[in-house]
């Protein structure tokens, strides 16, 4: 089986700020692994790490202009 890596470039922002937009990157691979990488916070570090102020959506566009919907993301570190 391949562990071929997608890879879309591209910026991100949350749905109630669509003017704070960020530039990163999501890379999926086979094994269904997801990763958004981005350059700068898409909220104040406080509330974006704290327990109860997770983002709940996370749009994006690729350079490419794919649109794409994260749902529940889960921050692993920062």
């Amino acid at each position: 089986m391949s562990t071929e890596t997608k890879k879309y470039e591209g910026y991100w922002w949350l749905p109630e700020n669509p003017d704070k937009k960020v530039t990163g990157s999501l890379s999926i691979n086979r094994r269904e692994c997801i990763e958004l990488r981005i350059i700068s916070s898409l909220q104040s570090l406080h509330s974006f790490f704290s327990d109860q102020a997770s983002p709940e959506i996370i749009l994006g566009q690729s350079i490419d202009e794919n649109l794409i919907t994260l749902i529940n993301p889960i921050c692993t570190n920062s």
